[in-house]
């Protein structure tokens, strides 16, 4: 679609950038802006930068969120390089610092500062049409100048300056370069490099800065709790870990201090392999082949019941559960059942789907709303709405290159662990028309996931004979989730099984051993 006008925005901006695209496109204005534009199977980077150069005019959402941006600063250095004029639309109250600083050196913006936002989106695309239209004499007598690339300012300043202005203020310069600073610095005349036209000779008086090194960031043990059972999945909710702890059953920790675990209480479920916990109701996978559902009351004894699906069979099986409005979702060996559980204690299958083709990999479920992000080994990405849960439409699919093992969601970005394909990010602010971000490899067999603020925690195997050799956790800087970068591994634990990070704490299952806490942080 050809447009005027490239929207360059931080993903956590979205709103701002949908109001304003919004608004512009009833002017008449086309806008380009990412993911609405980008063609499904392009590549992301690929589609920016082409926008970009087809583009007459930039439009960066300025906040806090895009000045940390390593993305937009990529999409404002590519405007300048190509001369694209650039007009900041500033949310937030901030000068721009590092590289966007560099770019966006001009001191005049256009605020959005106090409310409504509505009356300065206005303000911006009558600013827009102007320049579109080409009258820059009306921008130049605008209260408050329009920034646009520093060369084109340069450029407009000069042809607006008299002839004899221009030659006074050459030679003042000239004199100035060659007699003064000579002494300033402490040289003769005749050691001073005569630059060449059109160069400009920039002075710096202050000190050479001292560069500050900055520890490199690592993960460091904070606590522990052991034991000789299996530590399978676990579910932390208000401060008390619950552990799928193999014969050992529901095994449940209070854990408001990461550095001190506190047994709370435990309940006896065969072979615990899975658990969700919602309020006072705890759901718990239990065996090792022929798996079923547990559900029981937690601080009560003699209520519970068991669930096993009717539409369970052959080459189906259970492995997780997770639970949202009062609806149970169970996934499994190309199994995804949906299970009615208002009334825990007496659960009712409600739907059940399997893949086309053959999962090999345990299917596992992201509920978003009333979207499901069902992923499913070999099978793929399949995302419903089940607005009717008893009837659940398919609006997208995602091929993936590997196979699925976990998921997890935010901001509207879905990653995905490839197994040993790494780590897939997937923007899905249009859930029918997901689109690939980024991808990174991982070392060894990337598994179970967490995300908390911009760091992503991924636990991974490295199997050799069927023997784990290594097993760690990575965090994953997310702050542009089209480029996905590795912050530092962790390696020295034993063949872990889950993971979820509360705050700034993660812990991690091990399966010989119990569940461990740690901290990112600087070098120790």
């Amino acid at each position: 679609m050809a447009h005027d006008v490239f929207v360059s925005y931080s993903n956590k901006d979205k709103p701002v950038a949908d109001a304003v695209v919004a608004s512009l496109e009833s002017k008449g204005i086309r806008c380009w802006f990412a993911p609405r534009d980008v063609t499904p199977g392009t590549s992301w980077g690929q589609a920016i930068v082409r926008a970009i150069e087809a583009s007459r005019i930039m439009v960066i959402i300025l906040s806090t969120n895009s000045n940390q941006s390593r993305q937009v600063v990529r999409e404002v250095e590519r405007a300048v390089a190509v001369d694209v004029i650039i007009i900041p639309f500033r949310i937030e109250n901030i000068t721009p610092t590092g590289a966007m600083s560099y770019f966006l050196s001009s001191e005049h913006w256009l605020d959005a500062l106090t409310p409504p936002l509505e009356k300065h989106i206005e303000k911006l695309g009558s600013t827009i049409q102007l320049f579109l239209s080409g009258d820059i004499d009306a921008i130049i007598t605008e209260p408050r100048k329009v920034p646009v690339t520093r060369s084109s300012e340069l450029v407009q300043s000069l042809w607006r300056m008299p002839l004899v202005a221009i030659l006074l203020s050459v030679v003042f310069l000239v004199i100035l370069g060659f007699v003064f600073i000579p002494r300033l610095i402490g040289k003769s005349p005749s050691a001073v490099t005569v630059m060449p036209t059109g160069s400009i000779l920039t002075i710096n008086t202050s000190p050479p800065d001292t560069p500050i090194e900055t520890p490199s960031p690592t993960f460091n043990l904070i606590g522990e709790y052991r034991t000789s059972r299996s530590a399978n999945g676990f579910f932390i909710d208000n401060n008390m870990l619950n552990l799928a702890n193999g014969g050992d059953g529901l095994v449940r920790l209070n854990v408001s201090d990461p550095v001190n675990f506190k047994p709370v209480d435990t309940y006896q479920v065969d072979d615990a392999q899975e658990v969700f916990v919602d309020g006072d109701i705890a759901y718990v996978i239990s065996g090792e082949y022929d798996r079923q559902l547990i559900i029981f009351q937690l601080n009560a004894t003699g209520t519970s019941t068991t669930f096993f699906p009717e539409s369970i069979n052959g080459a189906r099986s259970l492995y997780y559960v997770t639970i949202a409005d009062g609806l149970a979702h169970l996934t499994g060996h190309n199994y995804w059942g949906i299970i009615d559980v208002h009334e825990p204690m007496q659960p009712k299958e409600l739907w059940d789907w399997e893949p086309a083709t053959n999962s090999g990999n345990p299917c596992n479920a992201v509920i978003d709303g009333k979207i499901a992000y069902i992923g499913c080994g070999w099978a793929g990405l399949h995302i419903f709405n089940f607005m009717d849960p008893q009837k659940p439409e398919l609006i997208g699919q995602f091929d993936t290159p590997n196979w699925i093992v976990g998921m997890a969601i935010a901001d509207e970005v879905l990653y995905l662990t490839l197994g040993e394909g790494g780590l897939l990010a997937l923007d899905v602010s249009n859930p029918a028309r997901p689109l690939q971000m980024d991808r990174i490899d991982l070392p060894g067999f990337a598994s179970d996931l967490s995300i908390a603020d911009d760091t992503l925690y991924v636990i991974y195997n490295i199997n050799v004979d069927y023997v784990v050799i290594e097993s760690g956790v990575v965090a994953v800087d997310v702050s542009d989730p089209v480029e996905l970068t590795i912050i530092t591994t962790y390696n020295e634990l034993d063949t872990l099984s889950d993971i979820q990070v509360v705050g700034d704490v993660v812990f991690v299952s091990e399966e010989a051993r119990g569940v461990v806490s740690m901290r990112l942080g600087p070098d120790k």
